[in-house]
């Protein structure tokens, strides 16, 4: 397995040694670089070659997000994720809208933060679980409303909608696979299927519908 090069942007210098420390355990996870603000990032990744950015959002200067559309205008293909501490639904959808490939919070568990990292790798969107139930309570609510459910529902079949509540949790086409005993063919089939049927075609617009539908 190739190592993934990462840059840790973070003006903290206890989260980026404690990031390195934590991920240098991994022997395909490489931290190569550490920049403190938006300058530092830049510079380093016209430098050297990096596979994935950790990218804090609240830094002096540039914020994370000003700094993350800086790396699209460069480069469509790095990966990035963003770290912060408090989850705002508004805050991660202006990351995913720029380009971002996942956000962790940095009190995530090391575990969720390796496993992230990969999944990012492999060309999947990531939210930590904890973001995930967040942004399901901002989105849906907790005034104990059930959602009323949309009419294009009705048109998904019952293994539809059962790959769509899985979605909704951010789940990827294999882990859905695995967990409904089917092969991925079928569930990326399902989930086109689901896509054309409900005439959303992005990842993160599914996963919004099936948690404003109470489904997840």
């Amino acid at each position: 397995m190739s190592v993934v090069r990462i840059l840790v942007v973070d003006d903290m210098p206890l989260i980026s040694e404690g990031l390195s420390l934590m991920l240098a355990k991994e022997n395909n996870l490489s931290i190569v670089g550490k920049a403190s603000n938006g300058a530092e990032c830049m510079q380093f990744l016209q430098q050297q070659a990096v596979d994935l950015v950790l990218l804090d959002h609240q830094m002096p200067g540039q914020s994370g997000l000003e700094i993350m559309h800086q790396i699209r205008e460069n480069n469509k293909q790095l990966k990035v994720v963003m770290l912060t501490f408090l989850i705002d639904e508004q805050l991660v959808k202006n990351y995913l809208e720029a380009g971002a490939n996942g956000c962790l919070l940095k009190h995530d568990s090391p575990a969720e933060f390796v496993y992230g990292i990969q999944q990012v790798v492999a060309g999947r969107q990531f939210l930590s679980s904890t973001v995930s139930k967040v942004l399901s309570k901002q989105l849906v609510g907790d005034s104990g409303v059930k959602p009323v459910p949309s009419e294009n529902l009705g048109e998904l079949t019952k293994a539809e909608r059962e790959v769509l509540s899985w979605i909704g949790r951010g789940l990827s086409v294999e882990e859905i696979g695995q967990i409904r005993k089917t092969t991925t063919s079928t569930v990326s089939r399902q989930k086109q299927n689901i896509m054309d049927k409900l005439d959303i075609h992005k990842e993160i617009k599914l996963m919004r519908f099936a948690i404003e539908q109470g489904l997840v």
